[in-house]
């Protein structure tokens, strides 16, 4: 056993190591920066949150910010359906409570533990990576004990040392998983589940658990790795094969309805996950099933032994298997021939008979092949679409519990194998050369894998512009001395415009979205906020009346024309105004395309102060006139001057 804790800790090293290596280059990603403020009554359209959050909750917006007045209805309405337009996702309800909120499916996912952990450290720390990379790595040493004692537990109960081994190393440097602990949101989904299966093992394969104890510690792992991530549903699987090889070991048949509450918690969450996931059906999508045989070739197999070590990546997406055909099919048939070969090792050195020994390895093959049939149905089920491409199944994240599942049910096989009995302490039994040799050669592979996936992430962008978007923006909106912003897109290779409203500044950064201010600003490629001006595309034209120009008098709606007419899209006008008392200018775009109450949905309200002032107005809109509508007291007039329309870039540009 000397040889077996020697390599068992070697392999730790190693996972360690490669995890804190990968985590010192990454940053947060994609739905790390949109989760929090989908849960958070994000309003995309400027006017006080959506939500009925209380000022506490995260990311919520305070009271009263200049420049963001309370929303009207039917711009609260634009604003829902902007977000509801997200991705097909189903937003929270505006009106309900925080916990309610969490259980909203986000992208196919209901994950209110995740959210609400990721909501609270965004609070706490925002756009920041240390939290999370500290987290990670914690539950990386964790999960690599975890391994451990599940392995040398498996020893007491039969298994032989060498397959404790392979088993341990491979759920520690699993590549799959590597990939998921490379961002946040992944990681947690992904390290609960593995955290969970660990700990079913663990109490499985505790002697001294009767079916009482195993179904209430069964259920309550399941239902607390369930609040992190609906793939805990496949839990149940591990709990149903561990508590059969028990039961057919200490031939104790009873211990099987052990089995019967986590199955009733399995499907009473998968019936009210399926009610209301709201999966998107786009049949003239991409189909994912024709990029199936790649993936199995170039990233699941490899991946067995530690690959596929050669990895591409698009901005902004995660990376994906980039071997060669060359060398992936060659090698294909080499893992075959070896799984082949171990098979039949197995079968001939089996002390069990040769039909049960049979049994025990259809039973592994099939349930390793159902698993990863469920996990490419569910990927074809959820990602089909017409924004989806063949890389989606080249992503290894998306096999790590399929993986660590296989890893379990080897184990649990060589259990059920095993002619000897359980017991307190594991037996003197050498581990086997080839065996430590294998565990090394896999622990070295995947590691390599680890770091070259990593290393495709040095041009990302996102880093360095998250740490000047939190020194520019972020601080300052948290010291109360930011002015209010208007709504800006954030680079494209740091969030995808598909992501819209979400990809937003403000959506990222938590900062309400401003209809106007008197300070232009935008956020530059590089994350910072610079002074802006309006590139001119249109302005609206200069009125007669003398020291006055255009004259809009409360009760009476004016339209202004433009001299040029503007595509369909969101526009920053310089609004020159003074008002003869203090009053409210409501600017809205009429045309012939929309219908009134769209155009409605997009007007603004704009203070206008009786001192000629320059506000730069986001409008959304298309068309060649703008509608104003001066809401003040009877008599109450606003003077027009002429200001350019077009889009807001830095004074530089």
């Amino acid at each position: 056993m000397a040889s077996f804790y020697l390599v068992a800790a070697l392999v730790a090293l190693l996972t360690v190591g490669a995890r804190g290596f990968q985590l010192s280059q990454r940053g947060l990603f994609w739905d790390d920066l949109v989760i929090p403020s989908f849960y958070s009554g994000f309003n995309p359209v400027g006017g006080q949150p959506t939500s009925a959050m209380g000022e506490n909750s995260p990311l919520a917006t305070p009271p009263g910010v200049p420049g963001v007045p309370p929303a009207d209805p039917a711009s609260a309405q634009f604003a829902a359906e902007q977000l509801r337009s997200a991705l097909g996702k189903t937003i929270p309800d505006a009106h309900a409570s925080l916990p309610e909120r969490l259980f909203t499916p986000y992208d196919g996912h209901l994950m209110p533990g995740t959210s609400a952990l990721q909501l609270a450290v965004s609070r706490a720390d925002p756009l920041s990576w240390h939290v999370p990379a500290v987290l990670i790595f914690g539950l990386t040493i964790v999960l690599a004990i975890g391994w451990f004692l599940v392995a040398r537990r498996a020893i007491q109960w039969g298994a032989s040392p060498g397959l404790a081994l392979i088993v341990y190393t491979a759920a520690c440097v699993s590549p799959f998983l590597s990939s998921a602990t490379g961002w946040w949101s992944a990681a947690i989904n992904a390290l609960a589940w593995q955290l969970a299966a660990v700990g079913i093992l663990l109490v499985g394969l505790r002697t001294k658990n009767g079916t009482v104890a195993l179904s209430i510690a069964f259920t309550g792992i399941q239902l607390t790795a369930l609040l992190f991530t609906e793939k805990a549903l496949s839990l149940v699987a591990i709990i149903a094969t561990v508590t059969w090889v028990r039961a057919q070991v200490q031939r104790q048949p009873r211990l099987l309805r052990a089995t019967i509450a986590p199955a009733v918690l399995t499907v009473a969450w998968a019936a009210w996950y399926l009610s209301v996931a709201g999966f998107h059906d786009d049949s003239e999508g991409f189909a994912v099933t024709t990029a199936v045989p790649k993936a199995l070739a170039t990233l699941v197999l490899p991946g067995m032994i530690g690959g596929p070590w050669v990895w591409d990546r698009w901005h902004p997406g995660s990376p994906f298997a980039d071997l060669a055909l060359g060398i992936a099919v060659p090698l294909f048939l080499v893992i075959v021939t070896g799984l082949l070969y171990l098979a039949w090792r197995v079968l001939s050195n089996s002390t069990r008979s040769t039909r049960r020994a049979m049994r025990v390895l259809a039973m592994i093959v099939g349930a390793s092949f159902a698993y990863l049939a469920a996990v490419l149905v569910v990927m074809v089920r959820a990602r089909t679409s017409t924004g989806t491409t063949d890389l989606l199944p080249r992503t290894p994240h998306y096999y790590a519990d399929w993986w660590t599942f296989t890893l379990v049910v080897v184990l649990l096989g060589g259990i059920a194998l095993s002619s000897r009995r359980p017991s307190d302490h594991p037996p003197a039994i050498p581990t086997g050369r080839r065996f430590s040799v294998a565990a090394m050669f896999l622990a070295i592979s995947a590691t390599i894998s680890t770091v070259t996936w990593t290393m495709t992430w040095q041009d990302d962008p996102t880093r360095e512009y998250l740490a000047n978007l939190r020194q520019t923006v972020v601080d300052p909106q948290r010291a109360g001395t930011l002015s209010p912003l208007l709504s800006q897109p954030a680079r494209i290779d740091v969030l995808s415009p598909l992501l819209h409203p979400f990809n937003s500044i403000n959506a990222i950064a938590g900062v309400p979205v401003a209809t106007h201010t008197t300070q232009p600003k935008v956020v530059d490629d590089s994350g910072r906020l610079v002074d802006a001006g309006v590139l001119r595309v249109a302005s609206n034209k200069k009125g007669t009346e003398p020291q006055c120009g255009t004259r809009i008098t409360a009760g009476k709606p004016r339209v202004v024309v433009l001299d040029q007419p503007l595509p369909f899209g969101d526009w920053t006008w310089e609004f020159n105004a003074a008002a003869t008392q203090d009053a409210q200018v409501r600017i809205s775009m009429p045309n012939g395309l929309q219908s009134a109450s769209e155009v409605s949905k997009r007007a603004v309200t704009v203070p206008v102060g009786t001192e000629l002032q320059t506000q730069w107005v986001r409008i959304n809109g298309v068309g060649g006139t703008i509608a104003l509508e001066v809401q003040g007291a009877e008599g109450t007039s606003v003077c027009l001057g002429e200001g350019a329309i077009g889009p807001l870039l830095p004074v530089q540009q």
